[in-house]
């Protein structure tokens, strides 16, 4: 009987071959829930609108889109907004961005709130301080910078919703940095901190942790104004990790149910059904994110 031997290599080839070929017939892994700039148990939604059908979108809200490609100046009652002019590729891709997370508000909402205008540049000043993100009642506006928190998708699709949500609140009642009803769901002993503007220059204030139970974020823990804003936005871009926190924190799912009540008594066509829904996510673990600090910040107190 003739032996055939191989030679070591063509052994470890053949191996090979079978094992690759095995490999090609198995379903692809699935992606990791978490992106390199931080948590991200929600996947940023594809752009499917071209820049100039977002803007055209973005207006049948009833919403003015202007894009700010030359530096300009505004007064306001806080001092002089500067808005510095945003690069073509960064302003597009933005209102895009703009249009999709203003389209999961819907008109009704957006239509009480009488917005009229939101202003997309490329950085901005009010009075003297850098700005992500300024909202302006009295104007029926939105200021937001399109690099900010560029690092993260999912960020600035929060970031959107936060400023909207301090435009609601002072449209709502007037009063932005008292809600005593709100303060009162927290323990007793606790305090807020000075508010968004102090708590700048901690890039990881953003981010979700349940190191205190009650708070979605440490930048939550800087303000009522900030707190509730903070579980708006969530609730708007990964509702899955707030439903699973606030299973387990009474406190937290009392400050989602006040939050849902004052977006519904606002606009009682806001309802249940309005909201994202998410299957629940675990606790993404806060990563440091690269850059500036991710934080939406105020405008100063009047």
């Amino acid at each position: 009987m003739n032996t055939v031997r191989l030679r070591p290599h063509s052994v470890l080839a053949t191996v090979f071959a079978l094992a690759a070929a095995a490999l090609a017939q198995q379903e692809p892994a699935p992606p990791s829930p978490k992106s390199p700039a931080g948590p991200a148990p929600v996947a940023a939604k594809e752009p499917r609108r071209t820049p100039a059908e977002a803007k055209k979108f973005v207006e049948s809200l009833g919403v003015e889109l202007i894009r700010v490609d030359q530096a300009r100046t505004l007064d306001t009652e806080w001092g002089p907004l500067e808005l510095a002019a945003g690069k073509a590729r960064a302003l597009d891709r933005y209102q895009v961005l703009l249009a999709e997370e203003l389209q999961a508000l819907g008109k009704p909402l957006l239509q009480k709130l009488e917005l009229k205008k939101v202003y997309v540049c490329g950085g901005m000043k009010l009075a003297g301080v850098t700005r992500g993100a300024t909202p302006h009642a009295s104007a029926r506006a939105m200021y937001y910078d399109a690099t900010w928190g560029q690092w993260s998708l999912l960020y600035q699709r929060r970031c959107v919703h936060h400023e909207l949500f301090h435009y609601l609140d002072e449209r709502d009642d007037g009063k932005v940095y008292q809600d005593p009803a709100f303060a009162a769901l927290n323990a007793k002993d606790f305090t807020y901190g000075k508010g968004g503007a102090a708590a700048q220059g901690d890039d990881k204030a953003s981010l979700p942790t349940a190191a205190v139970p009650g708070f979605l974020t440490p930048y939550a823990r800087a303000g009522v104004e900030e707190d509730k804003a903070e579980v708006f936005s969530f609730l708007m871009i990964d509702p899955g990790y707030v439903a699973a926190r606030a299973a387990a924190e009474p406190v937290l799912q009392q400050k989602v149910d006040f939050v849902r009540k004052l977006v519904r008594d606002h606009c009682p066509e806001f309802g249940p059904d309005a909201w994202p829904k998410a299957a629940p996510t675990a606790e993404p673990k806060a990563d440091p994110a690269p850059g500036p600090a991710p934080v939406a910040p105020r405008a100063k107190r009047r």
